[in-house]
């Protein structure tokens, strides 16, 4: 028979602050067995491993050689949306996000949106001048200023979780 992948969530807190999630596999396969492993069926390439503390701390430097902490969390704990995932922060035991990193992913993402749209908008302003249609210009002009003021928006400072970010962001 063959097994079924099984894995820990371990949450790792690098030198920077920030936090990698790591799948630590209890049950696999392969040709060659893992640290801490035993074979389950070695015709198969089956094994498992126990996620004791000294395994896991093995795999963990092993990954990340330089990290600050590590704890096992549950799969229900790590956030679905990625979207913010490089704000992700271990306080108080828990898993959460920094929101002034989270503000600042959300600034980002609105002037890389910025500057995929902006290209368009300024062929469609440079048409709109050059046929003197001044009303779709100045309506086109206001478009381009929303845009540039997007990752200066008030609310990214008042939002209090990242689902309001991505709101913000999604926007657009």
């Amino acid at each position: 028979m063959i097994p079924n992948y099984a894995a820990v969530k371990i949450a790792i807190t690098r030198p920077d602050g920030g936090v990698s999630i790591m799948s630590f596999l209890t049950v696999g396969r392969g040709n060659s067995l893992p640290n801490g492993a035993d074979w389950l069926d070695k015709a198969i390439g089956s094994w498992s491993r126990p996620p004791t503390d000294a395994v896991v701390a093995e795999e963990v430097a092993r990954a990340i050689p330089d990290a600050v902490a590590w704890q096992r969390i549950l799969d229900s704990e790590v956030p679905k949306d990625r979207t913010f995932r490089d704000a992700l922060v271990v306080k108080g035991g828990a898993l959460t996000h920094d929101m002034e990193t989270a503000r600042k992913l959300a600034r980002d993402m609105l002037r890389h949106q910025r500057a995929a749209v902006m290209p368009e908008l300024d062929g469609e302003w440079m048409r709109a001048i050059g046929q003197d249609k001044k009303a779709e210009a100045d309506k086109i002009e206001a478009d381009r200023q929303v845009w540039r003021d997007a990752p200066a928006d008030p609310k990214i400072d008042a939002a209090q979780t990242t689902g309001e970010l991505a709101l913000i962001i999604n926007k657009g």
